[in-house]
């Protein structure tokens, strides 16, 4: 058996679209129905670990107060 490692991810991946792309996916996405953005979404963060991670950040992590932005207890 030989030790050598194989690379199974596509390396189109991790490619950059294009700014007239990119342009129509935020039209798409500005109108498309709120009930399938939602379902996109959904089935979004349960297969993509980077998308999971953004929007538990984006959505569900509060950020810690200082004590001064608190005030006092």
């Amino acid at each position: 058996m030989s030790d050598d490692v194989i690379d199974l991810t596509v390396s189109s991946d991790h490619e950059d679209i294009d700014d007239a792309s990119l342009s129509q996916l935020h039209v798409a996405i500005a109108n498309v129905p709120e009930a399938r953005l939602r379902k996109i979404v959904d089935k979004l963060v349960d297969n993509d670990h980077a998308v999971r991670h953004a929007l538990l950040k984006e959505l569900v992590t509060v950020k810690k107060q200082t004590r001064k932005a608190r005030g006092p207890r």
